[in-house]
C-alpha cells in the first residue's frame, strides 16, 4: 500500500506541474501576442480575416497558439559528430 502511494503521489505531482506549464504557456502567449500587437498587430489580424478568422485580438491569438504550444515540448539534443570528423559536401 505504500507504493500505491508514492506512485499516486507522483502521478498527481506530474499532472499539476503539466496543469501549471500550460497555464504559463498560455499566459506567456498573450503576452506575447500583445506586444507583437504593437509592431505587427494589423498585418496579423488583416491576414487572419483573410483566411476567415475575426474577432480576436492579438492577445487572444497569442494565448491560442501559447495554450497549443504548451501541448508540444521541443527536444533539444547535443549531437556531436563522432571522432570529431566533419564531412563537407567537397570530401
Amino acid at each position: 500500500m505504500y507504493k500505491f502511494g508514492e506512485i499516486l503521489g507522483g502521478c498527481l505531482t506530474a499532472l499539476l506541474f503539466f496543469i501549471l506549464a500550460l497555464i504559463a504557456s498560455t499566459l506567456i502567449g498573450a503576452f506575447v501576442g500583445w506586444v507583437v500587437g504593437w509592431f505587427f498587430g494589423n498585418t496579423i489580424l488583416n491576414f487572419f480575416a483573410a483566411v476567415g478568422i475575426e474577432g480576436f485580438s492579438m492577445a487572444e491569438l497569442g494565448a491560442v497558439f501559447g495554450f497549443i504550444g504548451g501541448f508540444f515540448r521541443g527536444n533539444i539534443t547535443n549531437y556531436t559528430v563522432p571522432n570529431n570528423k566533419r564531412t563537407t559536401p567537397n570530401d
